[in-house]
């Protein structure tokens, strides 16, 4: 009687095996490559939930000529963390157009250290609580307020935010050839500009990190989430917006029956206004 053997184990699900089957067909090297990439951005703008699951779980580095995509969130967390060879110089012409010259489009230099200096003078912790007052005395103006939970509230948003995020992916630039998740199975060398998308979505939703990462839970700590990003090009502002988008959103979120009226609408990448209305 022959013993069973050992069931393969997978090296793709369903969505990956569509994405070599691009390649598979062959033709010019410069138009698949274009394929691929059309491939991987309208997976991530139709069912991204799914396809990052199957990159976490087969290919967490996944490289292309023309991009790779990182979907773990250790993968992400060291991009995010390696400023040298990770560069922000994709976002100088997509920043620049919508608020000009920014410190997150700036690399780590003396005019990066300068701004980031000016900005410390200018932002300080014992004004969260001007801010706070000063937002909430606006939305009340519009929308009756109560007194609630802020904590609270921010936990809820910053959990719907992991569903749903406002940066999906950060997007870096090599300045230099890097290995990548060195002494993981995965461990990958990246070539020197190569563009280089980390998925944040996708990191999020990593169950290595992330606990029962399908469930809605308002009690994660902090560290569970990518929304500001990470490392020294981290949102500037974040504890700012923590404070007003609490207190903006507070009251609105009081209302019976509030919907969404129309898709949000974007300046560049920045989502800009998102029109709501009472149903009934």
């Amino acid at each position: 009687m022959m013993s069973a053997q050992p069931l393969a184990s997978p090296t793709s699900g369903l969505l990956l095996q569509a994405f070599d089957a691009i390649a598979a067909a062959g033709g010019d090297p410069q138009a698949v490559a274009l394929k691929r990439l059309a491939y991987l951005r309208q997976q991530i703008e139709t069912d991204p939930l799914p396809f990052f699951a199957e990159l976490r779980a087969y290919r967490p580095i996944l490289v292309t000529p023309l991009a790779a995509i990182v979907a773990q969130f250790r993968g992400v967390e060291e991009i995010l963390h390696r400023e040298t060879e990770f560069s922000v110089q994709w976002y100088v012409p997509h920043m620049t157009g919508v608020i000009g010259p920014f410190i997150l489009s700036l690399d780590v230099t003396q005019a990066y250290d300068h701004d980031k200096a000016a900005m410390q003078l200018v932002v300080r912790r014992e004004d969260l609580g001007r801010i706070q007052a000063i937002t909430a005395q606006v939305a009340g103006a519009a929308v009756e307020a109560a007194a609630d939970d802020d904590d609270l509230v921010w936990a809820h948003i910053q959990e719907a935010l992991r569903f749903q995020p406002v940066n999906p992916l950060v997007i870096r630039i090599l300045t230099e050839d890097y290995l990548l998740g060195a002494g993981t199975p995965h461990a990958t060398t990246l070539p020197k500009g190569l563009l280089v998308f980390a998925g944040a979505w996708s990191a999020m939703f990593d169950d290595q990190v992330t606990a029962a990462p399908e469930d809605f839970d308002v009690t994660r700590p902090a560290s569970s989430y990518l929304h500001f990003a990470a490392g020294q090009h981290a949102c500037f502002g974040r504890c700012i917006s923590q404070v007003q988008v609490t207190q903006i959103l507070k009251p609105l979120l009081k209302l019976k029956g509030l919907t969404a009226a129309a898709p949000p609408v974007y300046a560049g990448t920045f989502p800009d206004q998102l029109l709501v209305g009472l149903a009934g």
